[in-house]
């Protein structure tokens, strides 16, 4: 079976991306200064990846569905003034999902509709542990840089974020600027999210590997409160020196 689902629409705006870096916890100086970020190769401050991902989820949301498990790739930049058109279809009982910049693909995402939440498994690697807390004036600012109303729910993308976030703070250079990319996230959700401090561990899975002076890992991040895991993602991370694990 295959159904059409009701676009979303957005314009970048300048103005909203460190609003939202800093409700994610990512101050990476690429998204504020534009020299900072002509450097690293890109012709302005590109959006975050969490900015995406969430419109994401308020499509999925504005469609009458939830994210329980779901999986983002990042293909191209997007930057301020840019219109992006998130749209998609579902299929099988899953949303296949795109974001487009006029012909040109930003990020596609793939969300499992009929995912019933799975028991999670303890890991026993190499671990880095970060400790945040999310409070309602972050959840009203998030809601309302995607230009939505705050519906009550805690967005799983703002809670996802803090993967990344804690990823930023094991390597950045002299800039500020981090020394690694991701290029995309799996994700795996096992309760509710809710006001209030949020646990972050992050496992290094296996050693990296060493390619012409950069370094790709495997990580997983996992997110609980009060003991309780709320989601884990996959990230793969393509870093210019070792992380400190």
């Amino acid at each position: 079976m295959i159904e059409g689902l009701k676009s979303r629409i957005i314009t970048i705006d300048r103005d909203v991306i460190p609003v939202f870096g800093n409700i994610i916890n990512d101050h990476n100086r690429m998204h504020r200064d534009k020299k900072i970020a002509e450097k690293e190769g890109f012709s302005d401050t590109p959006v975050h990846g969490i900015y995406l991902l969430s419109n994401f989820e308020a499509l999925v949301s504005d469609n009458g569905f939830d994210m329980n498990k779901y999986s983002i790739k990042f293909k191209s930049p997007a930057y301020p003034g840019n219109r992006i058109v998130f749209g998609g279809e579902v299929r099988d009982g899953k949303a296949y999902l795109e974001a487009k910049n006029g012909s040109s693909l930003v990020a596609s995402c793939i969300v499992d509709l009929n995912s019933q939440r799975p028991s999670f498994s303890a890991i026993n690697s190499p671990r880095r542990d970060f400790n945040y807390i999310l409070n309602t004036k972050d959840v009203d600012y998030f809601y309302r840089a995607l230009d939505k109303s705050n519906n009550g729910k805690m967005p799983k993308s703002l809670v996802t974020s803090l993967i990344p976030a804690s990823l930023l703070q094991m390597g950045t250079n002299s800039e500020g600027v981090p020394v690694g990319v991701f290029r995309g996230i799996d994700v795996k959700t096992y309760s509710e999210p809710e006001i209030g401090p949020v646990h972050t561990t992050i496992y290094k899975m296996g050693e990296p590997k060493n390619m012409r002076g950069t370094f790709i890992y495997n990580t997983e991040g996992v997110c609980t409160q009060n003991g309780k895991p709320i989601l884990s993602g996959d990230i793969k991370v393509i870093t210019k020196q070792e992380l400190d694990f």
